[in-house]
């Protein structure tokens, strides 16, 4: 009898384990699902083909996922919101135009 609770506890163990693995793999592939995996150091270009800059830090929202990139622009920090990048051509590209970008807080 004792070894039919040790395996029926093994069994639930490891039951309650896959789930609470699965639920953690969710919100990994719904945040690399959202938009191009972006990293400091990488050139960013206008949607006209200019080189607008250097990725100096990628902006964090409350739920810990990217919302903007801050990079120099001229003299000063742009912030440009994630949801205008996507990756092209081994880089980076967003949709707005330089002389938007220059606008941006």
């Amino acid at each position: 009898m004792k070894s039919y609770i040790k395996t029926l506890s093994f069994i639930a163990a490891l039951a309650v384990s896959g789930a609470a693995m699965a639920q953690a793999a969710s919100p990994v592939a719904d945040a690399t699902s959202a938009g191009p995996a972006i990293k400091g150091n990488e050139v960013l270009r206008s949607s006209d083909g200019r080189r607008i800059g250097t990725v100096d830090r990628v902006v964090l929202g409350q739920d810990r996922s990217p919302v903007a990139v801050s990079l120099v622009v001229g003299s000063r920090f742009v912030k440009v919101p994630v949801s205008t990048i996507t990756a092209a051509n081994g880089g980076l590209v967003t949709s707005l135009s330089y002389d938007e970008i220059k606008k941006l807080p």
